[in-house]
């Protein structure tokens, strides 16, 4: 079945879920603001969308994705990157979205944003409840995919990842190392997750304060890696590591995961700079 394109009023409905967003419009054509700032807009041939991004995002985003980023003379000096419709999923979608909102939004709306996802997750099931009665959830439409008919990303601890669904509160991906290779250590800011490992083997390092383990990582095994915790991961068998993992609240982007000092040497691609 070939593929859906998906639409500028996809990407309008995802931009307006985001705090302060606007309808506008740039160059005559539309366009979504937060606070006035330009996040993302439709360019003059009606298939391309024009989203902000950091330059380190943007160099991933076309390393990985050519044939759904890109980039005009043009644009090469600023601060955005080009958008196929006709080639992009809805998840890669979302994403380019959520990060142009962090990337135009004020720092202020970005700290109580983040803020708040972190609230949500802390208090995702009290939140259900006010005053003794159920309080109304906003419900999803559903969702169903398959992983094979997803393409991976390199996320910021180096591991190829598949984002594979989206709601409200988490998000649910695929990712995992090939033989031999050792992830950056990294510290997630305000989200949470739980891994699943499918298959290969390995070692997961955790720290938070004085409190540091390591772990082995093979089918079958459950982890947490709570906020603020410190972490790595390596492929220690001739087979590649794969793990699904669920993060709450939803991952809000590349500058969710800072670096940190980790007990072993990573293979990982130096960022972009």
């Amino acid at each position: 079945m070939p593929k859906r394109a998906v639409t500028f009023e996809q990407a309008k409905r995802i931009g307006l879920g985001f705090p302060e967003v606007a309808e506008s419009t740039s160059y005559g054509t539309p366009a979504l603001k937060v606070r006035g700032r330009l996040m993302i807009r439709l360019k003059e041939d009606r298939e391309t969308l024009v989203c902000r991004s950091n330059r380190e995002e943007r160099e991933r985003r076309l390393a990985l994705k050519p044939d759904v980023f890109f980039l005009t003379g043009h644009y090469r000096d600023h601060p955005w990157v080009l958008l196929r419709l006709s080639a992009a999923t809805p998840v890669l979608l979302e994403a380019a979205i959520e990060h142009a909102w962090f990337q135009s939004a004020p720092r202020s709306l970005v700290a109580a944003e983040t803020a708040r996802r972190e609230a949500e997750g802390r208090n995702h099931s009290a939140s259900r409840k006010r005053g003794g009665r159920e309080v109304p959830v906003t419900v999803a439409e559903f969702t169903t995919t398959t992983l094979r008919a997803l393409s991976s990303e390199i996320a910021p601890d180096g591991s190829a990842v598949s984002p594979l669904l989206t709601l409200s509160g988490a998000t649910m991906a695929h990712f995992g190392l090939t033989s031999g290779e050792t992830s950056r250590a990294v510290v997630h800011r305000t989200v949470e997750e739980f891994w699943f490992v499918l298959s290969g083997k390995g070692e997961l390092w955790r720290k938070q304060g004085a409190r540091e383990e390591v772990v082995v990582l093979e089918p079958g095994i459950c982890a947490t890696i709570p906020r603020a915790t410190h972490f790595q991961f390596r492929a220690v068998s001739s087979k590649p590591l794969a793990i699904v993992a669920v993060t709450i609240p939803r991952w809000p982007g590349d500058n969710e995961a800072q670096s940190v000092p980790g007990p072993w040497s990573s293979t990982a691609v130096p960022p972009v700079p």
